[in-house]
Formats: C-alpha cells, structure tokens, sequence
C-alpha cells in the first residue's frame, strides 16, 4: 500500500519500478530544499545577557543563502563584552557563525553579567523552496530492500497503540518503522518525544564507552597522555592544588593537599609563574575548594586564557572489548524499557487484540565502528575516537548514508536473529543515517521534513569523542531539523520511541495525513 500510494501506480512491482528511477537522494541538501534572504529588525531591546564569559565580534559578516546562517568576520575575537565594540556584529556566544546575529548599539554591565541593552537583530526568512526529493527513496539495509520516505511527506501518518506514529521506512523484511510523534494528532516540539532525558546518567564518567546505546565498564583510575583541553570559561574562577583524592565508593575525585587560598582564572594563574602551575597543577574545574569532579587536569603548561595543555586523571575504561561488553543499559535505553512496559504491554486495540501482537523484532544499530580516519582507540580519553558516521554524513565533502550495521555487537535486537539479542523490548530510537535520508542535514535548516518536531531530539548513532572537552558525543536532530552530530550523551534531549510492525497488518481506514492518519487491524 505505501509503495503504490507513493508512485501513484496500480500494482506493487510498477511502484518499485518507478521508485527505483529516483535514483540516490541528495544527501548534500535537505529536502525539501531551501534558499534564505536577510530579515533586520531595528533598535531592538536587551536581546542578549552573558553571564561571566567573552563572546565572538567582529566588524563585518557573511550571510549564506543555502543554510540562512550569518558568520561574523573581520577583526573578530572573543572580548569583554563594553561599548568598545558598539557596531560590531555577534552572535552573543563565543561561536562566529549562527542563525541569529546581533549589531551592537549599546551594553551595560552590572557585576558579571554583561547586557546588550540595545541591538539591531539579523535574521532569515525563506525565498524559496524546492521540493522535488520527496515520498520513498530505495536503499538497502541488512534484510534487503528498504523503501524510505524523504522530505515533505503528507501520507506517513499512523494511530497506533492510542498514540500517534510517523512512518520512517520499510525494512527489508518488510516489517514497517515507525517513530513516536505523540499523543495528539497535531503534536509539535518536546510533545513529540515520550520525555526530555539524557543518553546517559548525568553522573557518568567521561569515556568513549557511553556513546553505547548498552556499555560495560571495567573501569579503573588511569592517566592519560597529554592533550589540548578546552573547556574553560576564560573570566571564571577555578581552584587548583599540589594533590587529589579519589573516593573509590563514589568513583569521584577531589583536591587535597595545599590548595590556592582563593578562585583564580586560567590566566591569573598562569601570571604567577612558579606559584602557578608548576605549584598547583591539579584542577577539578571546580569554583570551591571542596567541589567533586569526575576527573582531575593535570595542567602541563598555558596555551591562552581558554587552553591548556593537560593530561586527564580520570576513571575510565581499560580496554575496547570491555566497552562493549553490553552489560549495561544506557539512560535513554532504559527510559525507552520503563515507557514501552508501561504504555504498552498489556493494552489491547478495539476487537481486543494485544497491540504487541503487531510489533515485531528489528535491527536497531548503535554503529560504533571507526572512520577510516580514526586514531583513536574507542576506549581512551586520547586521542579523539572518531566513528565512522561522523565521517560519512558531517566530515565527508560528499554525504552518504547506509541502513546496514557493520558490526553484529552494535545490531540492537531483541533476538539472536536479528542481532546481538540484547533488547529487553523491541523499542530504540532512530539512527543519525536515516534522519539524513529523510531530508536531514548538518548546519542545514529544514522547516518541512516530516522528522523536524520543534525540538531537539536524540538519535542512537555515535559521532565522536572529543579529547579537548573530554565529551562522548552522539548525534541529535535540531528543532529546525538540522542532524548535528554534537550531542554530549550526558545532555538531556527528547527521546522518540521507534517500533517496527510486521508486515502482514491491514489499513483498516484512513489515508495516512494528520488530519486521516492510517487505522491498523491484524489481517
């Protein structure tokens, strides 16, 4: 029925042909497809408050007319917010390129909190839009022939299990996947996800291993080699010491030993020379004395006032087997688990079937397989781990995306058949690639497709871990639609339910829009 209501033909094997004559997506674009203009509204009042940081300014900027977003240039850097920089552009933050920018007019300043009280704000509004990639495309995944929708799709709607479904594809079994879009037809931003949480615990330890949708921890305290550590807040006060502890019940460390009487910046510390680094180089990153942390820097040697270079003393991983051991459920699994237990089992539809008899086992991949540009090890905090769906859907000049899972540990199932038969229900999340052949895009904005929900959500495929912040790092779609692949797991963001049903139910009635969304009945 889907693969006939998309090409408008009247038998099965026409809609596959005609299918087939799309040819590959263009994942190098969105779809639909847009182009931007500038919109400027004038003389507008305290748009932007910072709180104990620099940002990003500089006298001119660049506006492109594919992504809508503004890049501020020309003697730009990171400064103190003052009326020293009235007309110069910013994007309010530290980055230079957003979708929203700003000409400061005037500031103010109260303490450590840093206002621009009057501004000029740069936006975008849409010029035009090309729709040409939409309905179902044809790929392959590990089963056979999957059929998937891409772009403005009007027909994939579903009612099922008293919620409200999207149709992502069929699998090559053809079973059907669906994801959760809510409890209301109309449904829009977090109401599309069955809750706001983190891929992992927020007490979890920074390690390459909790980018596993399930992990195992053979964990012990090591010191890493040397790497450029980034995350510091260049006007914030931190504590530093000649020693640490390590609390073996609460895997957390803290400083000890003599310890500077008074909060310092990276900067002032490294002013006092020998008193500095060299007498205390243990941080916490910590604003108290007696603040706990989940690694200790030990600060080799000041780069600037947000770098140095540092070597990590942390609780983490000892090996790569012992990462995926898949012994543990990750946050977001288990918050999936807890949510299908409830709203699932035991409900039945309107003739009394159990709607669990429609659901059936699938293939959910956590591809943790390496880039081929990789030199990390997937287990240490040095140097970066990159995975291989960063490369192929961000890094890669040329886009490409696969529904097959290379490895059989990373095929998330509820059976040995299908996979590595670790599931306790048949319920994941989506994957980064099948967001980017639907018509998702890195730094892209997609106001249309059918998975952009108004907010941020999680997908199940890893992306990097990022030494210089010590981040395990996910891929997760924007509210307007961008896939980024720079979603710290300990973050929290929407979960979406994704289900397969099997193939042999019936359309009871409907038409598959939001307004006649598809009615299911076993055959």
């Amino acid at each position: 029925c889907m693969l006939v209501s998309d090409s408008l033909s009247d038998d099965v094997e026409t809609a596959k042909v005609n299918i087939k004559s799309k040819g590959e997506p263009n994942l190098n674009d969105t779809a639909p497809s847009y182009t931007y203009v500038e919109k400027v509204e004038k003389s507008v009042t305290n748009p932007v408050t910072i709180d104990n940081k620099k940002i990003y300014v500089g006298t001119e900027y660049t506006f492109n007319q594919t992504t809508g977003q503004f890049t501020v240039i020309t003697n730009a850097g990171n400064v103190i917010l003052s009326d020293d920089y009235l007309n110069y552009y910013t994007c309010g933050s530290t980055i230079s390129t957003c979708d929203t920018i700003y000409k400061i007019l005037e500031t103010s300043i109260e303490g450590t909190t840093y206002k621009i009280t009057l501004a000029d704000r740069y936006t975008y509004q849409i010029a035009s839009t090309i729709r040409s990639e939409v309905g179902l495309y044809e790929t392959e995944d590990d089963y056979g022939t999957s059929y998937i929708y891409r772009g403005d799709v009007k027909n994939n709607n579903v009612y099922f299990a008293g919620y409200y479904w999207k149709i992502i594809r069929t699998n090559g079994d053809g079973s059907i996947r669906l994801i959760y879009n809510g409890e209301t037809s109309n449904a829009t931003g977090n109401q599309t996800s069955i809750n706001n949480t983190a891929y992992q615990y927020n007490t979890r330890f920074p390690d390459p291993t909790y980018v596993g949708y399930m992990y195992g921890e053979d964990f012990e305290v090591q010191t890493s080699s040397e790497a450029t550590y980034n995350d510091i807040n260049a006007l914030k006060k931190y504590y530093f010491a000649d020693n640490y502890t390590f609390d073996e019940e609460t895997k957390t460390f803290k400083l000890s030993g003599n310890i500077i009487e008074s909060g310092k910046t990276y900067s002032e510390m490294n002013s006092l020379g020998d008193n500095g680094f060299k007498k205390y180089p243990y941080s916490c990153q910590g604003t108290t004395k007696d603040s706990t942390c989940q690694f200790i820097l030990k600060i080799n040697s000041y780069v600037n006032e947000t770098r140095v270079k540092a070597q990590y003393i942390a609780y983490s991983s000892t090996s790569l087997e012992a990462t995926r051991k898949d012994t543990t459920s990750s946050n977001i699994k288990t918050q999936l688990d807890n949510w299908y237990q409830t709203n699932i089992i035991g409900k039945t539809d309107s003739q009394g079937n159990l709607v669990t008899n429609y659901i059936v086992d699938g293939t959910f991949c956590n591809d943790r397989s390496f880039a081929s540009t990789n030199t990390g090890n997937g287990f240490s905090l040095v140097p970066n781990t990159l995975y291989a769906g960063y490369k192929r859907l961000y890094s890669d000049e040329s886009k490409t995306a696969t529904l097959k899972c290379v490895n059989n540990n990373d095929k998330f199932s509820k059976t040995a058949s299908r996979g590595n038969a670790k599931l306790t229900y048949p319920v994941a999340l989506i994957t980064a690639d099948e967001v980017a052949l639907a018509g998702g895009k890195h730094d892209m904005k997609n106001q249309d497709y059918y998975l952009r929900t108004n907010a941020y959500y999680l997908t199940m495929s890893p992306s990097y871990f990022y030494s210089s912040h010590a981040f395990a790092l996910v891929f997760r779609v924007y509210p307007a639609g961008e896939l980024h692949p720079w979603a710290n797991v300990t973050n929290s963001f929407g979960a979406r339910a994704v289900i397969n049903l099997r193939s042999d139910i019936l359309i009871s009635q409907g038409d598959g829009t939001i307004e006649n969304p598809y009615i299911l009945t076993l055959a």
